[in-house]
């Protein structure tokens, strides 16, 4: 029984899930490496619902196709933000596969470690209460982005927040009674980001912005950070919830 099959029938079968993945890929996948992450805003009033562990594992094991190619190496980083200071970012790594005859009773157990630290982390995000009174997005965001190798093939960012910017940088709400300020003073507010801390270019890299995105204000704040992630070169897409 390989290690995904195991660790779902296991670990994770709480979420009456199992997959199947065929081994002799060993012999014939890519060796790509594949980067991903997920940003959870753990601040007051920004998530009224709460992140679904297994859900979310579900959905990882998906997007890093784990099933159709088990050499290829994985970096999953989550971070929370909302702190004052800057969380760490944890990290669960699957190293690609080099030899040309590799274990397959090895690389089942390297899966599951990497399962079990990423099923640990995501956790982490789901235990957090959503009551800080800080966002610090923008420098959660360089800390994570700062991250990534250059030499990942596929690089994801998934940000579940409003995206409203609580922090010494800047309080967005104040643009709530003028939410079209906020691309109008554009400029402006990013060079107060950048003066914080530059974000590095995000050539190659996805993120997916999940935002409740239902006032008018808060439909100005995506636009905001639509606006300013292409501009860095990411290619962005809004949706309405986490996936």
């Amino acid at each position: 029984m390989n290690s995904i099959h195991k660790y779902l029938k296991t670990s994770a079968s709480k979420v009456g899930m199992s997959l199947l993945i065929v081994l002799t890929s060993l012999a014939v996948s890519a060796q790509s490496i594949t980067e991903s992450a997920l940003i959870w805003d753990a601040s007051e009033g920004s998530n009224t619902r709460t992140l679904d562990a297994d859900k979310t594992l579900r959905h990882l094991i998906t997007d890093l196709k784990l099933e159709e190619d088990t050499k290829m190496g994985v970096k999953y980083l989550t971070a929370i933000c909302g702190e004052n200071e800057i969380p760490a970012v944890r990290v669960a790594s699957l190293p690609k596969v080099v030899s040309m005859f590799p274990s397959i009773s090895e690389r089942n157990r390297e899966i599951g470690k990497f399962l079990k630290k990423a099923k640990s982390d995501i956790n982490y995000l789901a235990s957090v209460p959503c009551d800080q009174q800080q966002t610090n997005l923008h420098r959660t965001i360089v800390q994570v982005t700062k991250q990534y190798a250059p030499e990942a093939e596929e690089k994801k960012l998934k940000i579940v927040s409003d995206l409203v910017e609580v922090s010494s940088i800047i309080n967005m709400n104040r643009y709530k009674n003028n939410p079209s300020g906020l691309l109008t003073d554009f400029d402006t507010i990013v060079q107060a980001f950048e003066n914080d801390a530059p974000l590095p270019d995000l050539s190659g890299v996805e993120v997916i912005l999940s935002t409740r995105g239902n006032t008018n204000y808060l439909l100005f704040v995506s636009r905001f950070w639509e606006r300013y992630l292409m501009s860095k070169n990411a290619r962005v897409i809004t949706v309405g919830n986490i996936r």
